[in-house]
């Protein structure tokens, strides 16, 4: 009986450690990512360090030190030898297949933008960077077209969100309450 409980438990302990595998999250660092093009310019996107900061039973909550550039509109999807106006930021990520967001601060509060990858009714022009951003901060993924790119990647990875609902923004008194949720 003793080999038996063994056996059952050296099975649920295989069983709990690649369901936690398949559910990490990665981003894809040192790296440039097209972000949004608009009125002649894009954006770019660097994640130079990714640090967790905690976990819930919805997802997994990263520190990010970040980047940014802006160049002329190419067309093309692989950075121009000059990128202008270099920004560097942290900011914060929730990698949540539930209740995804990313965090930044605005105006010195704290505001999480709840995210639905895969609903393409939730993203409109402003939010094109902040999907391209979530696709490399969470799932090592430079998707330079959030919409039907996005949405094919959200469905692969299990995403189900749809409709016509827009997210809103949350306040937040720090990052960490996102792990609450």
């Amino acid at each position: 009986m003793k080999n038996w409980t063994r056996i059952l438990v050296a099975f649920l302990l295989a069983r709990s450690g690649a369901a936690l595998a398949a559910d990490d999250f990665e981003a894809l660092t040192n790296r440039i990512v097209l972000l949004r093009c608009h009125m002649g310019g894009c954006g770019w996107y660097r994640i130079d360090e990714s640090k967790l900061v905690g976990r819930s039973d919805k997802g997994a909550l990263y520190e990010l030190a970040v980047k940014f550039w802006n160049s002329k509109d190419t067309g093309k999807t692989t950075p121009p030898k000059k990128l202008e106006n270099e920004e560097s930021d942290t900011q914060f990520v929730f990698c949540s297949k539930v209740k995804p967001a990313l965090i930044w601060k605005d105006e010195g509060k704290w505001v999480a933008s709840p995210l639905e990858p895969g609903n393409e009714a939730a993203m409109a022009g402003a939010t094109e960077s902040a999907y391209a951003m979530y696709w490399a901060a969470c799932h090592r993924a430079a998707v330079a077209d959030v919409y039907s790119g996005g949405t094919r990647l959200a469905r692969k990875l299990g995403y189900e969100f749809s409709g016509n609902a827009i997210p809103q923004d949350a306040p937040l008194s720090a990052p960490a309450d996102v792990l609450k949720w």
